[in-house]
């Protein structure tokens, strides 16, 4: 996680990276830094003007996590 973390922390803007870190956080049930993650992968997708199946499964994503926890 902390490499991937540092990843992040040189290539902000780099969606695949993020979808890999959130992909890595739901696995070792991290699921506050996956909710994070999703949010900022949505605003990133919005900023890129990506498409709407993008955007859907981003959301996915950020409702996956959210089940995660509990809420």
């Amino acid at each position: 996680v902390k490499y991937m973390e540092a990843a992040k922390e040189k290539d902000p803007q780099n969606l695949s990276l993020l979808q890999d870190l959130f992909s890595l956080y739901t696995k070792v049930v991290v699921i506050e830094g996956a909710i994070e993650t999703a949010k900022e992968m949505l605003r990133l997708g919005d900023e890129q003007h990506q498409d709407s199946q993008s955007f859907a499964t981003r959301y996915n994503n950020l409702g996956d996590a959210y089940r995660a926890k509990g809420d």
